[in-house]
C-alpha cells in the first residue's frame, strides 16, 4: 500500500511546471467567488505534459483540500494522478482519472488515515475484487464487481471477527440463490433463497440461542406464508406482534421534533454557508440503545460533529421483534443542516 501510495504522490510533484500559477478563490460548494468570502483557495498551472496541475486549499489554514491534474485550464476534466483530503488534512482518497473517468487502482480512507476501501476502476465502473473495511483494519466485506455491479459470492464480517452474512450476486447485480446470515456469536440468524434479488421459497429464521423463531414463504418477494414460534417452543399466533418493527418514542414526529430542538448550527457553518444533509448511521440493539453511531456521508466536520451530538443525545428507541424474536438492527437517518 504505502509503495502505490508513493509513487501517485511523486507523480504528482515530480511533473515540471510551464507557466506561471492562476488563482481562483471558491466558496464552499466549490463557485467561484470573491477573496474575502472564500472558504477555499485553488491554484493551477499548466505543466509540460500540456495537463493542469491544481491545489485546493482550505484559505484559513493552508490546509491541502485537494491535489491533481486537468486537461485544460478550464479545469472541468480531470486527467491523470488524483488525491482527495479530509479537513483535517488527512488522505480521503487517491488514485488516477483518465479523460474525466475514475481509472485504475483507487484506495479511500477513513479520517483517522486507516484504509477504508481499495480495489480498481476500468472507465468509471468498479471492476474486480475489492475490499472494505472497519476503521480497525478489520475487513468489512470483500467480493467482485463487474461493471459496477456486485457480482459472484459476497461476504460480510463482524468488526470483531466472525461472518454476518454471505450472498451470491448474478450478472445484473441481483442476489441469487442461497443466503445465509449469523448472529455475532456465530449461531444461524436467517437463511433462505433469492431468485432474481427477491426472497423465494421457505425462510428459517432463530433466535440468538439457536432455536427456530419462524418460517415464511416467500414467492417473487412477497409473503405467501408465515408460522412464528416464541423462545420455549410454543406457538405465536399473532403475526403483528411478531413483526412489531423499532420505533422512535413517539413516532417520526416526536423524532423530528426532538432534532429541531437539539440540533444548535455551528458558529463557523454560519459564517461560511455551509449547508447540507449529514448522515448518520448507527446501531439499534435489542434493547433499542444507540450504539456505534458514526458520520455515513458528510458534509463538514463542524455540521458533521452537530449531527452526531444530536444523535448520540437521542432516548432509546422502543425495541422491536423482526420474525419474532428481538435482534439489532442498522439504522441510517439523514439530518438536514438548512439556513434560513
Amino acid at each position: 500500500m504505502k509503495h502505490i501510495l508513493t509513487i501517485i504522490l511523486l507523480s504528482i510533484t515530480l511533473f515540471s511546471f510551464k507557466g506561471d500559477k492562476n488563482v481562483k478563490y471558491l466558496d464552499f460548494e466549490y463557485h467561484k467567488t470573491k477573496q474575502k468570502r472564500a472558504f477555499f483557495t485553488q491554484k493551477f498551472s499548466e505543466m509540460e505534459t500540456g495537463n493542469w496541475h491544481s491545489q485546493i486549499r482550505i484559505q484559513r489554514n493552508g490546509i491541502l483540500k485537494e491535489d491533481g491534474y486537468y486537461l485544460s485550464d478550464k479545469l472541468e476534466v480531470r486527467n491523470g494522478p488524483f488525491v482527495e483530503y479530509y479537513f483535517n488534512g488527512h488522505l480521503k482518497s487517491v488514485g488516477t482519472y483518465t479523460d474525466n473517468q475514475k481509472s485504475g487502482e483507487w484506495k479511500s480512507y477513513f479520517p483517522s488515515g486507516a484504509v477504508k476501501s481499495s480495489g480498481e476502476y476500468n472507465e468509471g465502473n468498479k471492476e474486480g475484487v475489492w475490499s472494505y473495511f472497519f476503521v480497525s483494519g478489520q475487513v468489512q466485506k470483500t467480493g467482485e464487481y463487474r461493471n459496477n455491479k456486485l457480482f459472484g459470492d459476497w461476504v460480510n464480517y463482524y468488526n470483531k471477527g466472525g461472518i454476518k452474512w454471505g450472498r451470491v450476486y448474478n450478472e445484473e447485480g441481483k442476489q441469487e440463490g442461497e443466503s445465509e446470515f449469523y448472529f455475532r456469536n456465530g449461531q444461524l440468524d436467517k437463511k433462505g433463497i433469492f431468485s432474481n434479488g427477491k426472497k423465494s421459497g421457505d425462510w428459517e429464521y432463530y433466535f440468538e440461542t439457536g432455536e427456530r423463531s419462524g418460517l415464511v414463504n416467500f414467492q417473487d418477494g412477497d409473503v405467501v406464508s408465515e408460522q412464528y414460534w416464541n423462545i420455549d417452543g410454543s406457538e405465536e399466533i399473532d403475526f403483528e406482534k411478531a413483526n412489531e418493527g423499532f420505533r422512535y418514542p413517539g413516532g417520526d414526529a416526536e423524532l423530528n421534533k426532538f432534532i429541531g430542538h437539539t440540533l444548535k448550527y455551528p458558529a463557523i457553518a454560519r459564517n461560511y454557508n455551509i449547508q447540507g444533509t449529514v448522515f448518520v448511521s448507527f446501531n439499534l440493539d435489542a434493547e433499542g440503545i444507540i450504539i456505534d453511531a458514526h458520520i455515513n456521508k458528510g458534509v463538514h466536520p463542524s455540521i458533521d460533529d452537530e449531527a452526531l451530538r444530536v444523535i448520540n443525545a437521542m432516548p432509546n428507541w422502543e425495541a422491536g421483534l423482526i420474525r419474532n424474536r428481538p435482534v439489532s438492527i442498522s439504522y441510517t437517518l439523514p439530518v438536514l443542516f438548512k439556513l434560513q
